[in-house]
């Protein structure tokens, strides 16, 4: 069975690709200084589903306007999760030190055993 938050995620992602593309059509128009007259097509509307999602948060509001760009990539990185870096654990850094110092001495001891 799919899980319905990725589906929900996936249309939203949908929705913000669809408000992106209709928005590079409007700035494609005004920068050939032509006008058309065939408008630009609507999103598809979603299916209907077949049971009711389970109850999630309030949904974030809209962007303003489909030619604010900089709120829809916006809410684009802060709903996605999957590009926060990774944490760096305070033992890793302490083991890594402590192998640099030991490393450093090794290396020093080998020079005054060889050449000393």
């Amino acid at each position: 069975m799919p899980d319905p938050s990725r589906l929900q995620q996936l249309q939203a992602q949908r929705e913000l690709v669809a408000r992106h593309l209709a928005w590079l059509d409007q700035e494609i128009v005004a920068a050939s200084g032509t006008p058309t007259l065939t408008p630009t097509p609507a999103a598809p509307t979603p299916p209907v589903p077949t049971e009711p999602p389970p109850p999630t948060a309030a949904p974030k509001p809209a962007p303003g306007t489909v030619g604010d760009v900089d709120a829809m990539l916006d809410d684009l990185l802060q709903s996605d999760d999957s590009n926060k870096p990774p944490i760096s654990k305070t033992g890793c850094w302490l083991i890594f030190a402590a192998l640099m110092v030991l490393g450093c001495g090794l290396t020093l001891a080998a020079i005054y055993f060889f050449w000393g």
